[in-house]
């Protein structure tokens, strides 16, 4: 083991103030921490550069976020971006080619052991930070050059192939809001003149669970949190253990079929929606989820009520009637979302959707068990390369 800092070069610092024109800005907002790629670089002038504009990087210079070292803001910087300026939120890396293999030390960064020395010595409660000093003063593994490019070479082709299902996950999530909006238009606008009725009409109502305090217990019985809907698919895994000796209702149980709703949140979030596919024993709503309960739910087709509660339209008329202070936690009440009024085709249509964008749904399907796959051979990889010590 060495440190960091005996094979990486100093990075210069510069003042983009005093230079002419524009350039381009990495700030740790940049950083996509579940890709760990740089994906929102921006344009600034320079007279209007922030404090923290102050790093020169520079093309395979490894980016590491030193606030929140949990999420692992973690990034390569890409030839397009040779010449950009980095924030001094960053500790960024720069190899001694001789030395190390800088797409070995990326995936170094992005170990267990690494992150969980970068958590053990940030401070700060609300806001833990580690200083540039200390990710340059940690350990890393340093093999021969020819090992560690073999290393990285096995773990990028995992990496490429991870993003390769990403990428076509993204591109199955595009394809059904297009389906959709192709289908039916703006449903607030309604150029196609469908039929224009009150929510209420259609939903008798919402179910909600019950306020809990998860525990320690491992109980196979949990209670959704309200971060099971916000990307808009279901995610049950975003659940806590319920308490000890309580056993949720029957009617607070969610199931195959269920359209979700997330009635606080924040004011981007507020109204999030999501659709069951599958129902998993006593996983439970929580006070803050509610479930539609349909007036006639064989005239009424579940995946196009989701989608059409995700569409932007939709979402801003909810975020207009949420209450809150300020841009914390808002909260919609079911009369106003029951008074909503917007475009509803008939039920034969919705049923048409229904059916192709299931088959989009089925090909995702598909590409998410590919990706999870893949996921768990590079966590089984990293683990191999990069052992926890004991």
């Amino acid at each position: 083991m060495i440190l960091i800092g005996s094979v990486t070069a100093p990075v210069t610092r510069v003042q983009p103030a005093h230079s002419l024109g524009s350039f381009t800005y990495v700030d740790l907002s940049s950083v996509d921490s579940t890709l760990k790629e740089i994906v929102a670089p921006k344009l600034l002038s320079a007279n209007s550069a922030p404090s923290r504009a102050r790093q020169l990087l520079r093309t395979h210079d490894v980016l590491v976020s030193t606030v929140r070292p949990n999420l692992n803001g973690v990034a390569v910087v890409p030839e397009a971006l040779d010449g950009a300026i980095g924030s001094t939120g960053f500790s960024v890396l720069r190899s001694d080619p001789d030395a190390v293999e800088h797409r070995y030390l990326f995936h170094w960064v992005r170990s267990i052991p690494f992150i969980s020395e970068m958590e053990r010595r940030s401070s700060g409660a609300s806001y833990p930070a580690v200083s540039d000093s200390i990710v340059r003063g940690s350990s890393l593994p340093l093999p021969p050059l020819a090992e560690q490019r073999a290393v990285a070479r096995v773990l990028d082709l995992i990496d490429k192939l991870r993003s390769e299902r990403r990428r076509a996950i993204q591109t199955l999530d595009h394809l059904a809001d297009s389906l959709f909006f192709e289908s039916f238009g703006d449903l607030v606008a309604n150029e196609m003149g469908w039929p224009v009725r009150n929510v209420g009409e259609y939903v008798k109502g919402f179910q909600s669970g019950k306020s809990l305090v998860g525990s320690d217990n491992r109980s196979e019985a949990r209670v959704l949190k309200i971060s099971a809907v916000t990307s808009g698919d279901f995610d049950p895994n975003e659940s806590k253990p319920l308490p000890l000796g309580y056993v949720p209702p029957p009617e607070h149980l969610v199931g195959a079929g269920d359209v979700l709703f997330s009635r606080a949140n924040t004011t981007d979030l507020v109204g999030a929606t999501a659709y069951v596919y599958a129902s998993i024993p006593g996983l439970a709503l929580p006070d803050k989820l509610w479930r539609f309960v349909w007036t006639s739910p064989q005239e009424t087709e579940p995946q196009f009520m989701w989608k059409a509660f995700a569409r932007p339209e939709i979402r801003r008329l909810i975020a207009d009637r949420a209450n809150g202070s300020g841009g914390s936690m808002k909260n919609v009440t079911q009369r106003a979302v029951l008074d909503l009024r917007f475009a509803l085709p008939p039920h034969r249509d919705q049923k048409r959707f229904a059916s192709r964008f299931s088959r989009v749904t089925r090909v995702k399907s598909a590409q998410q068990a590919q990706l999870e796959l893949l996921d768990e051979m590079y966590r089984s990889k990293m683990d191999e390369f990069f052992p926890i010590a004991s």
